[in-house]
């Protein structure tokens, strides 16, 4: 084939798209809000969606659980659940008004490089849909559909009921040795759940794989069992931790 090579001749091609013709009466107006109706925003607003978002579910078994894939923002708390584990997060200052933010609106937000600053609700006469508008300190402006959904009263409730007194630290050493022992994920039909003793954590012994044991101070004062993909992602993000509860029940608070 070597010497064919010259014989071979370049191919230019070209492709053309057609423009795009949309009538001008059928795209969605720009919002505008005058300069009063933008409100501030909590100094740690972003940080805190951003953080909750981590731990939002999912509604596909149960579609009325609207709450569930959204990070929800009320008063100075932004919080997520996903039916297993609750997240509040403090922003700092008090939200002008309830938001409920999917984990793309959030990822939208980051975009812009930075917080917004200002927030601020307008209505499309049109439609009489709402949107959710959030201004930045650069002009820029970002509009989101508003999303209405029904809270349980429970989880606005939960964190603020529980005994958060006598907390234990979480040193490196401590987090290292079970985030290093237990992160990997077992293999397809292994069990993946964390026995958790006083003064040990262990894997689930089934009979035909190692029985993983870690000797180190856990500070549950009852034996428990955790899904490892919930108690990981608490190791690994908690200043401090506490299991509450008895041998009936327990809870991990970080």
């Amino acid at each position: 084939m070597l010497n064919k090579i010259t014989e071979i001749k370049p191919l230019v091609t070209r492709t053309y798209t057609f423009p795009l013709q949309e009538a001008f009466e059928v795209l969605p107006a720009a919002q505008r809000l005058a300069d009063d109706e933008w409100k501030p925003l909590p100094e740690r607003f972003l940080e805190g969606v951003e953080f909750v978002a981590r731990f939002t579910g999912s509604d596909i078994n149960d579609r009325s659980a609207t709450y569930l894939p959204l990070a929800h923002v009320t008063g100075e708390k932004a919080f997520a659940t996903d039916n297993k584990t609750l997240v509040e997060y403090d922003l700092g200052g008090t939200a002008p008004f309830d938001m409920h933010l999917a984990s793309g609106d959030v990822r939208l937000l980051r975009a812009f490089g930075e917080a917004p600053s200002h927030v601020g609700e307008a209505l499309d006469q049109r439609t009489d849909e709402s949107w959710l508008c959030f201004r930045w300190a650069t002009g820029a402006t970002l509009a989101l559909p508003m999303r209405r959904t029904a809270i349980p009263d429970a989880l606005t409730s939960m964190v603020a009921s529980l005994d958060w007194s006598d907390m234990n630290e979480v040193d490196d050493q401590w987090r290292s040795q079970i985030v290093g022992q237990f992160s990997v994920k077992p293999a397809r039909n292994e069990s993946d759940l964390l026995h958790i003793y006083h003064d040990r954590i262990e894997t689930a012994p089934d009979g035909h794989h190692p029985l993983v044991c870690l000797a180190v101070a856990t500070h549950s004062p009852v034996y428990t069992v955790y899904d490892r993909a919930r108690f990981i992602p608490a190791v690994k993000l908690a200043d401090q931790i506490k299991f509450i509860g008895n041998s009936e029940s327990s809870r991990l608070l970080f």
